[in-house]
């Protein structure tokens, strides 16, 4: 019979080994637009370990009889509601309009909703505080190995970072696949600020990968907690008026992209909507030519054989307003009632209307356990969370 100890060892090493793969088959197949074949699926090949052995280690406990606190449920609970009422939508979207039809695509889309409320909700109640601060510790050096490995050793010289250049957005060490990891670290890392190193590293691996919102927030997560105490509580209020916000932002931000209002978006912003969105209004363009009918949850993206990388319209194109406000609603209840983790979820939804991380299931995966652990779990050695274990119960 495996050990406790032994048990709890394997979950973390499962864990740092899954974003390890991810990183390598990020760097070397996705971004160069290789089929990675066995390789690329060995990622979720060691993700199932890593849910497997969660559930071995609280079997264990339940057969030990050890006692411990259940954390993330309520979070887990508003998000299966969301995937649930995805699903639903979905199938009255495809009965109505074409007959029920589960495609490959919506499948796809659900179980990479699905993986990371699951695995994170399995981590968060397994692993103790230090596993989770060295579990990140490796992640991030594993996912700067790849970002080295995407971008090429001998991409960084003297020219090329002379040829950043912020107003148009370019810099030849921008990658939009090691930014999703780059963000996460740097949110964790910035908010514990244990290893001065960790916390210096982080952040420039943000600013490097160069993708401007990130490196925008990167920069306020560096400053804000030297002027402020973002440990503090937010009023309900205030989560639900950014819930309503994104909700209303959502909608205008499709519609000013309407070509029948391409003239307005001009004169508004002084420049077309395809060069501010970066080439992103002309898939509704598409859609809207094409007379796009939904048929559930991933149509658009099997429409027009990519992601319309506008997230959030996504979602209202697919399952409609409805579903929108659904998947708001309860991922919001995920950012938790601290100011740092609200900030950070502000972040993720502002990238979710203006980008697409919606399928990225391992970047989920760090979102929800780097909120899981700002808002439950308590280092010990941080004097200033000593407070955390009162708050529970605030403004609740």
């Amino acid at each position: 019979m495996i050990g406790r100890t032994t048990i709890r060892r394997i979950n973390v090493i499962l864990f740092v080994i899954t974003f390890a793969l991810r990183s390598y088959t990020d760097a070397v197949y996705e971004a160069n637009g290789i089929h990675g074949g066995l390789v690329g699926y060995l990622k979720y090949v060691t993700l199932i370990f890593g849910i497997a052995f969660c559930l071995l280690q609280l079997l264990n406990r339940k057969k030990n009889r050890v006692e411990y606190d259940v954390i993330f449920s309520k979070e887990a609970h508003y998000v299966t509601m969301a995937i649930v009422s995805i699903i639903t939508l979905s199938l009255f979207e495809s009965l109505f309009h074409t007959g029920i039809e589960a495609t490959s695509q919506m499948i796809t889309e659900l179980v990479k909703l699905i993986l990371p409320i699951l695995y994170a909700y399995l981590v968060l109640n397994t692993f103790d505080f230090e596993d989770i601060y060295w579990s990140m510790t490796f992640v991030l050096f594993f996912s700067i190995l790849g970002y080295v490995l995407e971008i090429g050793g001998n991409t960084f010289t003297l020219a090329n970072l002379q040829r950043i250049n912020f107003s148009t957005s370019y810099s030849p060490f921008e990658s939009h696949y090691a930014a999703g990891s780059a963000i996460a670290m740097c949110t964790f890392f910035m908010y514990y600020r244990k290893n001065r190193i960790l916390e210096i590293i982080s952040l420039l691996f943000a600013i490097a990968t160069f993708k401007r919102a990130a490196v925008v927030f990167a920069i306020l997560i560096f400053l804000l907690p030297v002027f402020f105490d973002m440990s503090v509580p937010v009023k309900k209020r205030t989560v639900n008026a950014f819930k309503f916000a994104f909700i209303l932002l959502t909608y205008i931000y499709y519609w000013v992209q309407l070509p029948s209002n391409a003239n307005l978006f001009e004169r508004i912003f002084k420049i077309d909507a395809v060069m501010f969105t970066m080439g992103r209004s002309g898939y509704i363009s598409k859609l809207i030519s094409s007379n796009f009918v939904s048929t559930g949850f991933g149509s658009t993206t099997m429409f027009i054989g990519k992601s319309i990388e506008m997230d959030l319209i996504k979602i209202m194109l697919e399952v409609g307003i409805i579903g929108l406000m659904i998947f708001i609603w309860c991922y919001f209840e995920c950012a938790g009632r601290i100011r740092y983790s609200l900030l950070y979820m502000i972040f993720v939804f502002f990238n979710l209307l203006t980008s697409h991380s919606l399928t990225n299931a391992f970047s989920w995966i760090l979102t929800f356990v780097i909120l899981g652990t700002i808002n439950y779990k308590e280092p010990e050695d941080i004097s200033r969370y000593t407070r955390r274990k009162k708050r529970s119960s605030e403004n609740m």
